[in-house]
């Protein structure tokens, strides 16, 4: 056996009945303190308590030695547990002084010892219980600089590749806690200085190369997969630049595509789906390499699993979601659209919004990103003669409240998703037949969708009437206090609040009403206006919805964006009285 091959060996046993054989000897040593102990109160003592304790029984053979091994090391932890206090520099020091010493006795007695592991069994216990022992510095991350600078980061980043994965898993653990957002929220300082340190040991790279190498169908190296996971959520949470900085310079991305395309659901599949949105939530280039790297397709076959049948559970639904969530932000990207087209995701999405399951909620809320922007007009085309039409439409007319309120949506978000659909087809469909076909739904069926546009107007109408009188008595309860405040930002804040209680809805509704009577005929107009005063409702209050949303379109806006502003001038020009 040469050298390397010293340095590779695992041998064939392992930690991972490390927990409970501590348990048991704590057990062991406890119950030993507890009968030495003097009888207290005023009984005599009867000689039998204390003298004679029988030592604890061991197995035979190399079991036995481990298991006494861990007897020890309970007792020893148990003794330096007594009167210790809050971890400082000293302590710290202290700390992993011995750390350095059980990684250097391990590493000797590997090589020394190579064919005989019960030799160096000993010495891969005591270095599990360092590492154990090396949690208290997630209590205190002040002393993170000083851990960087004795090194410790370095040591704890070269055991990743311990041949032993119990090794490897219990660094993982660890790391994982000393990034844990929540110890460190106001600790700005120590974050900078580990994460550095992290990328300067490429410990990033390591990570993944571990996680690659761990066996999942183990519990143990399942839950360390996990603990990878959270560092890298918590380096994000921590740092956002860590999330670009990760698909540049590692294959984090591919992995974790890799991993939550696994049939089989688990924990980590679960996992796997809500970091990788994570990781292309708010980042427009990591959108456009997920999309160069063909990340749409594996995405789409994903979601299709859903087409028969709904979540098992509620964390299945919740991946589902995750999956949805990835497509919205990559969709983001301009780029991505013509790739989504590719992989047939429209296709896909008219299929699903056939099936009476949840992932039509889904479908809907994808399809809402891929028919926006001027660049969605390819895809618009292919919605409409694929009979889109068709399955959106009974939507529009009957909100599902009970399969929202099962997947925790409201009708507004519904409301929202569909309107805005069909608002962005007539807004940028370049085909005139296209268009034409949408604004034919609107007069079949005796006109019912013109009502139901009027009711939506008037419901939202409603709603944006009562926000509107909450923000005028904040405005003058704001202006009574005499206060200074900047006129400006308080009239655009009240106009996004606005917006989020309803405005958006509302606009998209006027505006596809707008079409349907500048398009349909004089039928149509009279029919809203109608539904409209019903609800002591008029169409000047269209025009006005129509007036401000482009008031509010940036003066220096060019091409598709200046043009819809005149589209939305227009209409309102041709909805004033005659």
């Amino acid at each position: 056996m040469d050298f390397d091959d010293i340095l590779k060996f695992k041998p064939s046993l392992d930690l991972r009945d490390k927990e409970a054989s501590v348990a048991a000897a704590r057990a062991e040593s406890s119950g030993k303190r507890k009968r030495q102990q003097p009888v207290e109160d005023d009984e005599e003592d009867d000689g039998d308590n204390g003298a004679g304790a029988a030592e604890p029984e061991f197995p035979p053979g190399l079991e036995g030695q481990k298991a006494r091994a861990m007897a020890k090391l309970a007792e020893d932890d148990d003794d330096d547990n007594d009167g210790a206090g809050e971890l400082d520099v000293d302590s710290l020091r202290t700390l992993v002084l011995s750390f350095d010493r059980r990684v250097r006795k391990n590493n000797e007695l590997r090589v020394k010892f190579a064919d005989e592991p019960a030799k160096f069994l000993d010495s891969e216990i005591e270095l599990h219980e360092s590492i154990q022992e090396l949690h208290v510095v997630a209590t205190t991350p002040h002393l993170y600089g000083e851990l960087v600078r004795l090194k410790a980061v370095e040591t704890l980043n070269s055991l990743m590749i311990h041949e032993n994965s119990d090794i490897s898993a219990a660094v993982v653990g660890l790391l994982q806690e000393m990034t844990d957002t929540e110890t460190l929220v106001d600790s700005a300082e120590s974050v900078e200085v580990l994460l550095n340190a992290l990328w300067e040991l490429d410990f990033f790279n390591v990570l993944l190369s571990t996680v690659r190498r761990f066996n999942e169908a183990e519990k143990e190296e399942s839950e360390a997969v996990h603990n990878a996971l959270g560092i890298i959520e918590n380096s994000i949470e921590l740092q956002p630049t860590v999330g670009e900085r990760l698909v540049k310079d590692t294959d984090w991305m591919p992995w974790l595509l890799s991993r939550m395309t696994a049939k089989a659901f688990d924990d980590n599949k679960l996992y796997a789906s809500e970091v990788l949105a994570i990781l292309l939530q708010d980042s427009e280039e990591n959108r456009a390499v997920f999309g160069a790297m063909d990340g749409i397709e594996p995405l789409l076959q994903c979601l299709a699993r859903y087409k028969k049948r709904d979540p098992e559970s509620s964390e299945e639904a919740e991946y589902m979601e995750n999956i949805v969530g990835c497509l919205c932000s990559v969709l983001l990207c301009k780029e991505n659209h013509a790739r989504f087209l590719a992989a047939e995701g429209l296709e896909l999405m008219i299929l699903l919004l056939r099936e009476q399951r949840r992932a039509r909620l889904c479908a809907l809320k994808v399809l809402n990103h891929a028919l926006s922007g001027v660049e969605s007009s390819p895809a618009g085309a292919v919605f409409v003669d694929r009979l889109g039409l068709k399955s959106l439409f009974p939507l529009f007319m009957k909100t599902p409240k009970s399969a929202l309120k099962v997947a925790g949506y409201t009708e507004k978000e519904f409301d929202e998703w569909v309107v805005t659909i069909i608002g962005n087809l007539l807004r940028h469909l370049a085909s005139d037949d296209a268009r034409n076909r949408v604004l034919a739904k609107f007069v079949e069926a005796n006109m019912e969708k013109v009502d139901r546009l009027a009711q939506l107007h008037n419901e939202f109408t409603q709603r944006l009437q009562q926000c509107e009188q909450r923000l005028a008595k904040e405005r003058a309860a704001l202006e009574k206090s005499g206060e200074e405040f900047d006129a400006d930002e308080v009239e655009n804040d009240q106009y996004l609040e606005r917006l989020e209680e309803g405005l958006s809805v509302l606009q998209m509704v006027d505006y596809i009403a707008a079409e349907a009577m500048f398009g349909c005929g004089e039928a149509v107009r009279e029919r809203f206006g109608k539904a409209l005063r019903l609800k002591q409702n008029q169409l000047s209050g269209v025009q006005a919805v129509l007036l401000e949303w482009a008031a509010n379109i940036d003066e220096t806006e060019e091409g598709e964006a200046a043009a819809f502003k005149e589209r939305l001038n227009l209409l309102a020009r041709w909805l004033a009285p005659q």
